[in-house]
């Protein structure tokens, strides 16, 4: 992923947004400018604020973060600055799990805590079906794209014998 350069706060927020997107949140988003109510960026599975300061960053921020989390959301969440963290403030998104990364002026991200290492990618179905191998032939219960694959027993033989059902990616 090219980073982009960060010299302004809306910038910032674009370029979390970019490094969500390239970690798994394919639909992070950020509205520089609009009411964000404590979240800069949003995703399904994540929500990011950024600060864009010179201050260092404190748990007074990180607690009005978890405190801007819907109710009942189990959203990863990912902080972002330009400065540093107070030891604070480390230890709070430690017990939170709150994500920490400091960003360079040139939009490179930092892991500053565990939780940032250890990233958590977001649950998300596939794209498309898993890739399918044709067996035609093989007289074993062949399958194609598009067909998925269980097994049951025979009533009569008792073996086992593949049945295909659609599958639930195509029409």
């Amino acid at each position: 992923m090219q980073p982009m350069q960060v010299s302004s706060w809306q910038q910032a927020e674009l370029n979390a947004a970019r490094w969500m997107r390239h970690w798994g949140y394919a639909d992070a988003t950020a509205r520089p400018g609009g009411p964000d109510s404590g979240v800069d960026v949003r995703a399904a599975g994540a929500l990011g604020q950024v600060k864009y300061q010179a201050a260092q960053v404190g748990r007074p921020e990180l607690q009005r973060f978890v405190g801007a989390r819907p109710r009942g959301s189990n959203a990863q969440l990912i902080f972002f600055t330009g400065s540093d963290y107070a030891p604070t403030a480390v230890a709070y998104a430690e017990e939170w799990s709150i994500a920490l990364f400091k960003y360079g002026l040139d939009g490179m991200m930092t892991p500053v805590n565990a939780p940032a290492r250890l990233p958590r990618l977001p649950p998300r179905l596939p794209p498309h079906p898993p890739r399918q191998v044709s067996r035609s032939g093989s007289g074993t219960g062949a399958w194609s794209p598009g067909s998925v694959c269980s097994w049951h027993r025979s009533a009569r033989s008792g073996t086992r014998r593949p049945t295909r059902a659609r599958s639930p990616w195509t029409s």
